[in-house]
């Protein structure tokens, strides 16, 4: 649930504090002693007399306002005024405003106050190895299978299997999101097979659903390539017992033991110095250390000669980076962005706006809508009334005592720019260490020639920690603005395997597959609420945040790196069977498939305060710019602050914690039925039929939330009040599917194949 917490103003405390104070310290004494009064005429630049001038005072330390209008003299009068300090602000249509700042008044005062109006407006980014190929003679699906000597001899992209399905036909090329991360641990890839979107594309290890439940175009766990046995793809014409897929079929098999040892090692290394320079990268500036190692072993042999077997394959990824180059992906990246960054200048962090060009108007000043407002110049410097003065840039800055104590402590934190111009003026480094371990097991037992039996066993680790690309400039071994992330990941994937041999002419064979998924990113060093540091109201809001980086600035510059927390835990579970019988001509095969997904997740961005510049430009004039953001991030007036919290389950059984409150429940079920019949000894035909169902999804506390437009209210499915007409989605529940093949071999060399299938995705 995202939750915007509006406009607020980091002085509102300050000031409530200071009214309260200024009404205790009235309370003994008498009106008159204690209050002061300010006095003044409005004159033109001959002297005459301004009526129906507004002048508006505004007591510097409650930011109280009150208003008046020059009478038929030009005088105006307040009175009863608490002492402190005051800026008097006077404005006139077809008058240049004027503003007089840091007033003294004191109790039992009069303070004068003559202001002269001017008549004007205001302006202002090789060994190949193989053997012939085999001809797919009984059926007519589209397909393609990968060994691993292909896989493990030709060249290879990120060392994934994925990148061989480029081989076959209708496959585009995978997309690369291998820098790991929360969303892509197991540096899987995406592929696009005959134009179908990626989540089309559905990968299945031994057996077992791998699909990534938030990125669904990717897997939920990778095996190592060393580990991979065959990849089997299947495009088009699906038999029926290929089903759950809309674009593709995936099969992915990890290597078994025999009884012969077998085994291998191997490494890879890329390092800095194999790159080329950045292109802009400063001269002066080295390329810094960059190192990837990608090293392993497999080893499978027997445990009991011909009855029990193992097969271990272990695959390790490290890499360090100190003051790197190259910007990296998701999961590597340094917090922020590497490479030319805009830091603000050492001037306008005091609030020195002379070399901008841009006008600065005090936001105090003018009317609510912000028109009439007067440039801080004017009242910087008394005499200087026009924009056009020369001497209007020299004036043209904040006041030392308007800079909020928060905005001056955050700068404070923030490096300098490393060159002298107002943009792109400092290169920011990687600094980022890595460690990744896949490992792959699977035991294989044959107590005798009706039964096999196979446990796979794979396991993820990842740990991967990017610091802030800002570093301390106190010392201190983190920067409160510039937060690194450390990136963990905890996947399992396992799957059993049985096949049994009832007779001779009746096989069954199940699958079980689970994915225990666990991957989560949150600020690196102590568990504290960074801002703080800063004194910023509500930087944490814990319990329904977790977040506790320092809130971000929009604000033309950069400052704060994002160091969001997530929290992903995402299971699941496949079931399937199959039972073939063979009878004469034919095979008769039926079977079902299903698959339950667990989506758990915490996911909020952390809070943001948004200066858009309005408050230091005039309305109706220029368009706000980066100069005027800043300049009201420096006043600490931001225009809204953004929040985000998570909606509480309303009731955590079933839940896998109240920590994760975004629940997803869902399911698929399949069934089909399949005959292979070989009509003669070159003609093969598959008739099959497969129906599919998809339940509509559900959370674990209720059923899915659903705005209503009609109402603007979100509808929770499936409690009392929901609005029926909105919740009652409804899937197919008749989604039959036909599966019709015919292979025929002319000769011994040919095979002509036709086909048609129905591939329902559900998405």
């Amino acid at each position: 649930m995202r939750k915007n917490l509006g406009i607020v103003n980091l002085m509102t405390a300050m000031r409530a504090a200071l009214v309260l104070l200024t009404i205790a310290a009235s309370l003994p004494a008498s009106a008159q002693t204690l209050y002061g009064a300010l006095v003044g005429n409005v004159t033109d630049e001959t002297g005459l007399a301004v009526p129906g001038a507004t002048v508006t005072i505004t007591h510097t330390e409650t930011n109280q306002t009150r208003e008046a209008t020059t009478n038929e003299t030009g005088a105006y009068n307040f009175a009863n005024i608490p002492p402190g300090t005051y800026q008097v602000d006077v404005a006139l249509t077809g008058f240049q405003s004027a503003s007089s700042r840091d007033v003294a008044v004191r109790q039992n005062t009069s303070v004068r106050v003559d202001v002269r109006l001017t008549v004007g407006t205001l302006q202002e980014t090789i060994l190949v190895s193989g053997t012939a190929a085999v001809l797919q003679t009984e059926n007519a699906a589209v397909q393609m299978l990968t060994t691993s000597d292909q896989i493990e001899t030709m060249p290879t992209s990120s060392r994934a299997y994925q990148s061989f399905m480029t081989l076959m036909p209708g496959v585009s090329q995978p997309y690369t999101m291998q820098a790991g991360g929360i969303n892509n641990p197991a540096r899987s890839m995406g592929v696009s097979v005959n134009g179908q979107p990626p989540n089309n594309t559905v990968f299945r290890i031994d057996g077992a659903n791998a699909t990534n439940q938030w990125y669904p175009d990717l897997q939920s766990y990778s095996p190592g390539i060393e580990a991979v046995e065959t990849v089997s793809v299947v495009t088009n014409s699906f038999d029926a017992d290929q089903g759950m897929a809309g674009g593709a079929a995936v099969n992915v098999q990890v290597k078994s033991g025999t009884n012969s040892l077998t085994g291998s090692l191997f490494e890879y290394l890329t390092d800095a110095s194999l790159k080329n320079r950045p292109y802009f990268l400063p001269r002066d500036v080295g390329k810094g250390h960059d190192r990837k190692h990608i090293f392993g072993a497999t080893l499978g042999g027997p445990i009991v000669r011909n009855r029990l077997f193992y097969f271990v394959s272990v695959e390790s990824e490290v890499r360090r980076v100190r003051e790197g180059t190259v910007q990296l992906a998701e999961g590597e990246t340094s917090t922020g962005t590497t490479g030319l960054n805009s830091l603000p200048t050492a001037a306008i962090r005091r609030g020195d706006f002379s070399g901008t060009g841009t006008v600065l108007y005090d936001p105090l000043t003018g009317n609510p809508n912000g028109t009439g407002r007067v440039p801080f110049a004017f009242a910087n410097c008394p005499g200087v009334v026009s924009t056009s003065d020369p001497r209007f840039a020299g004036c043209n800055y904040l006041p030392a005592g308007r800079i909020h104590p928060i905005s001056r402590a955050l700068l404070d934190k923030l490096i300098l720019p490393t060159s002298d111009a107002s943009r792109d003026n400092y290169y920011a480094r990687d600094n980022f260490e890595s460690n990744m371990a896949k490992i792959d097991t699977k035991v294989t037992y044959t107590p005798g020639n009706k039964l096999n039996l196979n446990v796979r066993t794979s396991w993820l680790g990842s740990k991967q920690n990017s610091h802030g690309i800002f570093p301390s400039i106190d010392g201190a071994e983190y920067n409160p603005l510039s937060i690194g992330r450390l990136w963990q990941a905890n996947i399992t994937s396992g799957s059993i395997a049985a096949t049994s041999i009832i007779s001779p002419t009746f096989v069954v064979d199940a699958v079980f597959g689970y994915t225990p998924y666990h991957s989560w990113v949150e600020p690196e060093g102590p568990k504290q609420c960074w801002g703080d540091a800063f004194g910023i109201p509500r930087a944490c809001q814990p319990p329904l945040s977790r977040d506790r980086v320092t809130p971000g600035f929009n604000m033309g510059w950069a400052m704060v790196t994002p160091s969001q927390f997530r929290d992903y835990g995402d299971n699941q579970i496949s079931w399937a069977g199959n039972a073939g019988w063979t009878k004469g001509a034919h095979n008769v095969k039926f079977g079902f498939d299903f698959n339950q997904m667990y989506l758990n997740h915490y996911e909020t961005q952390a809070a943001t305060f948004t200066f858009n510049g309005g408050a230091t430009a005039l309305s109706g004039g220029a368009s706000p710019n980066i100069y005027n953001q800043f300049a009201q991030f420096l006043l600490g007036l931001p225009s809204a602050r953004t929040a985000q919290a998570m909606t509480p389950l309303l009731d955590t059984e079933g839940a896998k914690s109240p920590d994760l409150p975004a629940t997803v429940r869902s399911e698929s079920y399949g069934l089909y039925l399949r005959d292979q019949w070989q009509i003669n000894r070159k003609m093969t035909a598959s008739i099959g039929l497969r129906w599919e169902y998809y339940p509509f999804p559900r959370r674990t506390d209720s059923g899915l939330q659903i705005f209503d437009f009609d109402t603007n209210l979100m509808q929770l499915c499936g409690l009392p009040g929901s609005n029926a007409d909105v919740c009652n989605i409804r899937v197919q529940k008749d989604l039959f599917t036909p599966r019709l093949g015919l292979a025929y071999r002319p000769t011994e060399t040919l095979v002509i194949r036709a086909g048609f299938s129905r591939n329902p995705q559900n998405n």
